[in-house]
């Protein structure tokens, strides 16, 4: 009878260390924080399919470590909420990294939204709290996932090649039902530019897309727009500027 308890209380500590739980019900003072994806908190339009996952430790004591973590990502925040990573559960991994975590879950598609958290282990073998949700959304990740063409005004008749142009406004009209649950606009230009839905800018940026040799690559950039939009009618606006696209710029190489 005693070689039997043994046996169950060394499958029941096999089954209990491969959850992550541990059987003194101790808990480590390990808080896990600032997850990042691509380096960036919460990010939109996220361009690769295998993105990498980071977080950060709070300080504590001397020797204080991580051994081992947890990532968990779903596809919506009720599953991530039960601790069901539908899109991916690592289970325990017995490392001390914590920084560009490829991640290695079911394949992502364009436009899918994402969830996740973390928990890790300490020094002495104890599990943290799981740490607070982060999300993340995909992009556009294939070309004929594009439906858009190229829009902008026409060279002025008689103006010289290369001479600076006025900053056009581009707007469109859409009626809608109600409010979309989620809306994105991944706008991809050859200047600087501002969004604008129903007179109100989109985001805080200014100066975006960044510089990029036009030569090598076109920069798009994600919006999440869900809140700007309304019942009715709305109106989209791209205000845009010339940015370094621009013949004769020093040392810039915008179409060769």
């Amino acid at each position: 009878m005693k070689n039997r308890f043994a046996v169950l209380l060394a499958v029941a500590a096999a089954a209990a260390a491969m959850a992550g739980i541990s059987l003194s019900g101790q808990t480590s003072a390990i808080t896990v924080q600032d997850l990042t994806c691509e380096y960036l908190v919460n990010p939109l339009g996220i361009d690769t399919d295998r993105p990498r996952l980071s977080w950060r430790l709070t300080p504590g004591a001397r020797g204080r470590m991580q051994s081992a973590y947890q990532i968990l990502v779903a596809s919506s925040p009720e599953n991530l909420q039960e601790n069901q990573g539908d899109l991916w559960n690592s289970g325990k991994v017995n490392t001390s990294q914590s920084v560009l975590v490829p991640y290695g879950g079911r394949p992502l598609n364009s436009r899918m939204r994402v969830w996740w958290k973390v928990r890790v282990w300490d020094e002495n073998g104890r599990p943290s709290q799981r740490s607070a949700p982060a999300r993340w959304s995909m992009g556009l990740l294939r070309p004929t996932d594009w439906q858009a063409r190229w829009i902008g005004m026409p060279h002025p008749e008689g103006a010289k090649p290369g001479a600076p142009l006025p900053f056009p406004w581009q707007r469109k009209t859409v009626d809608l039902k109600q409010r979309p649950t989620w809306a994105t606009a991944c706008v991809n230009d050859q200047g600087y530019y501002q969004l604008y839905v129903s007179d109100k800018k989109v985001d805080d940026y200014v100066l975006v897309p960044a510089v990029s040799d036009f030569s090598s690559r076109n920069l798009c950039l994600t919006h999440d727009v869900t809140h700007y939009l309304t019942p009715g009618e709305n109106v989209i606006a791209l205000w845009l500027g010339r940015g370094w696209y621009v013949r004769g710029h020093p040392g810039v190489i915008h179409d060769g």
